[in-house]
């Protein structure tokens, strides 16, 4: 029941809740172990656009529009849209059975190659694929009026050849095959400005014999069938396809779009009036559990409607069962046998003997390591080839589990190419080569944007796999861009720079002759000037070491390297800078711990309301910074640099 909390999100936090509140004593390991017997696991919940009340009313709105019409009407609507595919995959990697200890890295550039690609789905076929601006080395031919300068992505007129080229000779063909709806087809997209404006509207209304679709509502990817789609196709080109340049990458998209199964584009299509009916029963809300994975188990929602009504008493049955996805009959059956004390769970039963002997669990390990067996379902299929042993998948990841193999995705790195790892090898051995105590002179600078909504991976809690959730992301969260330096003897102030919520450039981009979307030389210059410089003599004179000898290490960013920059640190540093810092290294800095330490204190014991409140957040979390962390942070450098060489240049994990 403590793991059901808001508070105790981790297995201490409830070791401590227990014996502050009932005088219960347990080590973490063992209520680590009481929970997973449970079936509970540390999941975070999956992080979605945050939905304010005027976008739950419009996506109300719409759904019931869609509802009044008839369920056929579906038919006739060709749902449209643009996705940037990447060469490699971009997201979280692919998981596979490892120990926690042995789940590795994968290689990610830091650029990938992509193409950005329009397609239009409806219940009778698919239209081609059109590729865009956002391509690898496809250059928009469309002048920006604003900026005089070529469009960085799709603009209107860019849209426009879409939707002549394209959506609508695409269009008018699928319905023509089908015979049916050929006069009456509507044509849907969402609000992206280029799609929205003056001049495509109208071409939408003169050429498309039904008109444009209903408006779409915003924040409202969940409710659209082609994101089902796209998320298909992506997940199908990663595994099955491995394309090697941007051409091998448009030929395997076209070859997944032939392979599209006119099943799944009419269970799309045909469930897309139970969609809406599921938004309508939860006032334009999100669904509370994510049903992708399958059927969540009687005895988690049980447990789950009994937990709510506990923390939640004048929530009403029918209000817990939209939370939840149950009828409300379901709620009251199991809350009032909760409230009665009558146990939630089924009577245990004795079942037949385990399937798997010794031998056939060594087997199954075994064949979890191979590289082709990334799945479950893939270790039971080599089994069945090359053993012919038959387990169900269900069977092989109780196997797993009781080994201590979970199933994880490896670390996503930046790719590091040769020359990468030679030039880290270098460096490192560069600062071997200098006496141990000489990082203790050296002022370790950066800049960090801190959001004030957690924009990573959500904070895990206990739960069963159905039950994990979501949480509210803004699609444009409001944040602080902050310049600290830290260095043995102490922290720098915070400076706020440009990219700070409503906090804009002063100065002019010699270029386009507009204001700097960030942070440009000349704003640099006076965080050199202002901050950096200032509070790095008054440092290194109150430890009373290294006043005259200190240096300033920055990354390679642009601004930070102009001429006129260099010559300043050359001239004001006694020390001057430290050596070029490689690129791709942030493993090897010791500043992104700090910024890593901050962010995960700035989201655990702060909750900002506002971008001024999030500024004295960080303030205060900056004066709270312990000796110790900085000094164990410089002392380890020597370590950590040693573990370059050892590697090769490859990455370290510290």
């Amino acid at each position: 029941m403590a793991a059901q909390l808001p508070e105790c999100r981790t297995a201490a936090d409830v070791a401590a809740k227990l014996q502050q509140d009932q005088h219960l004593s347990f080590s973490v390991t063992t209520v680590k172990r009481v929970l997973r017997q449970h079936g509970l696991q540390h999941l975070s919940p999956v992080a979605r656009p945050m939905l304010t009340d005027s976008h739950k009313l419009a996506r109300v709105k719409f759904a019931k529009a869609v509802l009044r019409r008839d369920k056929t009407s579906k038919r006739r609507w060709l749902n449209t849209d643009g996705k940037i595919f990447h060469l490699h995959k971009m997201g979280r990697p692919l998981r596979r059975w490892c120990s926690p200890g042995a789940r590795g890295t994968v290689p990610r550039p830091k650029h990938s190659i992509a193409a950005h690609v329009y397609m239009g789905i409806c219940y009778w076929g698919v239209t081609k694929l059109m590729f865009v601006t956002g391509t690898h080395k496809q250059v928009s031919k469309f002048v920006n009026p604003k900026s005089k300068r070529l469009y960085a992505g799709v603009g209107s007129s860019e849209y426009s050849e879409v939707l002549s080229q394209m959506f609508v000779p695409e269009g008018n063909r699928l319905f023509q095959q089908a015979g049916q709806w050929a006069d009456k087809w509507q044509l849907q997209q969402d609000n992206a400005k280029p799609h929205k404006t003056a001049t495509n509207m109208a071409y939408i209304a003169e050429n498309v014999p039904g008109g444009h679709f209903l408006t779409w509502p915003a924040c409202s990817p969940d409710m659209s069938p082609i994101e089902n789609m796209w998320a298909w196709m992506e997940g199908k080109l990663h595994k099955e396809y491995q394309p090697k340049n941007v051409e091998e990458l448009k030929d395997s998209l076209e070859q997944i779009r032939q392979s599209i199964p006119a099943s799944m584009l009419h269970n799309m299509f045909d469930g897309f009036q139970a969609r809406m009916q599921r938004v309508v029963d939860l006032d334009g809300s999100r669904p509370f559990l994510s049903m992708a994975k399958g059927i969540v188990a009687l005895q988690k929602l049980r447990e789950q409607a009994a937990t709510l009504k506990k923390y939640h008493p004048d929530w009403s049955f029918n209000k817990i069962g939209k939370k939840i996805g149950c009828r409300h009959s379901f709620v009251s059956r199991w809350v009032r046998r909760d409230q009665a004390c009558e146990p939630l769970h089924d009577q245990s039963r004795s079942g037949r003997p385990p399937k798997a002997d010794a031998a056939a669990q060594e087997h199954i390990v075994m064949a979890a390591q191979l590289p082709e067996c990334r799945t479950a379902a893939d270790v039971a299929a080599k089994l069945q080839q090359d053993q012919h042993l038959s387990f169900s998948v269900t069977t092989v990841k109780r196997v797993l589990r009781q080994h201590g193999l979970q199933h994880l995705s490896p670390v996503a790195r930046p790719m590091l190419t040769d020359s990468h790892k030679l030039a880290r090898v270098k460096f490192a051995k560069a600062v071997l080569r200098r006496d141990k105590t000489s990082k203790r002179r050296w002022l370790n600078t950066d800049g960090k944007i801190f959001h004030l909504h957690k924009m990573g991976r959500p904070l895990r809690r206990w739960c069963s796999p159905g039950a994990r959730g979501t949480v509210p992301r803004p699609k444009h969260s409001i944040a602080a861009h902050v310049y600290m330096g830290i260095c043995y003897w102490g922290v720098t102030k915070l400076m706020f720079v440009t990219g700070t919520h409503k906090q804009v450039s002063k100065f002019v981009n010699p270029k386009s002759k507009r204001l700097y979307a960030g942070v440009g030389s000349s704003e640099y210059s006076e965080v050199l000037s202002q901050m950096f410089v200032p509070e790095g003599n008054r440092l290194f004179q109150q430890a009373g070491q290294w006043a005259d000898k200190w240096q300033l290490q920055q990354d390679n960013a642009k601004p930070h390297k102009t001429a006129t920059n260099m010559a300043y640190i050359a001239e004001n540093v006694p020390g001057g800078h430290f050596l070029t810092w490689p690129a791709c290294s942030p493993d090897m800095s010791p500043i992104e711990n700090m910024w890593a330490w901050m962010e995960g204190k700035l989201h655990k014991e702060y909750q900002p309301k506002n971008v001024e409140e999030l500024k004295d957040s960080l303030e205060q979390i900056r004066q709270s910074i312990p000796a110790s962390m900085l000094h164990n942070m410089f002392d380890g450098f020597q370590a950590r640099m040693q573990r370059v060489v050892d590697l090769d240049g490859e990455y370290i994990n510290m």
